[in-house]
């Protein structure tokens, strides 16, 4: 088991993105991308399990040492799956394995669903698609989305005195193991006057100006042809209160594996995981 890294800079028209690179050159290339807050670090623990692999994990806008979106612009899934074709075409990957967790699973969900054909395989933990919500929601939803835009430079980041307080605190908001929150935490701070802040754009604890409603999100999944395989935690995100049983119902090559864990499982019990992306893999 190997944990060297390096890492490297995607330059995209309109972001720099840091990569964090597992794995022998040689090696056949997965794109992985993290949850929403989190980093390319939520991938530490895992990678060092997945062998000949070569893991690409990357910082999306506005998370960890990627740089932010311009002034004006907001964050959505949506433009998210511009970032991986471009991410995509900067490798010259002619078909890649994606493994997405969270709100990447979501990222991963779309993108293949637009491209199907330039996935091989496609890796989802906690999660199927993006959330959804019922057209009448949308006046709601984008109304708050506006007023909180309007209000963020009211909003002041916290302070820690030390990374050891931060890692606490995100330990404690997102129920993790001190080693599961090292992982993304020491990737996710910088030091300002005064102690440590997060380097994550406050854009992106903004309420979503939109969402797709259950019919979209699952013309997306219909139209992912390669196989799938879903990653479930027992003790993760309870999915089934945000999304239909159609949405499995509309993969047709869904492989589904379930074990014990929180919703950071793969940085909870990586080897397990692991054991199962490979079996997947092979």
């Amino acid at each position: 088991m190997n944990s060297d890294s390096r890492e490297i800079i995607v330059s995209l028209k309109s972001a720099k993105l840091a990569v964090k690179v597992w794995g022998a050159p040689e090696g056949t290339p997965i794109l992985a991308l993290h949850g929403w807050l989190d980093n390319a670090g939520t991938f530490d623990l895992l990678a060092p399990y997945l062998g000949k692999f070569q893991l690409f994990a990357v910082d999306m806008p506005g998370h960890g040492l990627s740089s932010h979106w311009a002034e004006g612009m907001s964050y959505h899934s949506i433009d998210a799956v511009g970032v991986v074709a471009q991410i995509i075409e900067h490798f010259a990957w002619k078909k890649v394995t994606i493994l997405g967790h969270s709100m990447g699973a979501s990222i991963a969900s779309l993108f293949a669903g637009v491209f199907p054909e330039r996935l091989d395989k496609l890796i989802l933990i906690e999660g199927l698609g993006p959330l959804a919500a019922p057209p009448e929601d949308g006046p709601a939803r984008l109304k708050r989305s506006i007023l909180q835009y309007a209000d963020l430079p009211n909003k002041k980041m916290p302070c820690y005195s030390s990374p050891e307080h931060a890692i606490e605190a995100r330990r404690k908001a997102s129920n993790l193991s001190r080693e599961a929150a090292t992982a993304i935490v020491l990737r996710g701070i910088k030091e300002i006057a005064g102690g440590f802040t997060w380097r994550t754009d406050p854009r992106l604890k903004t309420e979503s100006p939109f969402r797709m409603t259950e019919e979209q999100v699952i013309a997306f999944l219909n139209q992912i042809t390669c196989p799938v395989l879903w990653v479930r935690a027992n003790q993760g995100m309870q999915l089934d209160i945000f999304m239909s049983p159609s949405r499995q119902l509309s993969i047709r090559h869904l492989k589904i594996f379930r074990l014990d864990g929180n919703h950071h499982v793969h940085l909870e019990d990586p080897k397990k995981v692991a054991e199962a992306l490979l079996d997947f893999l092979s």
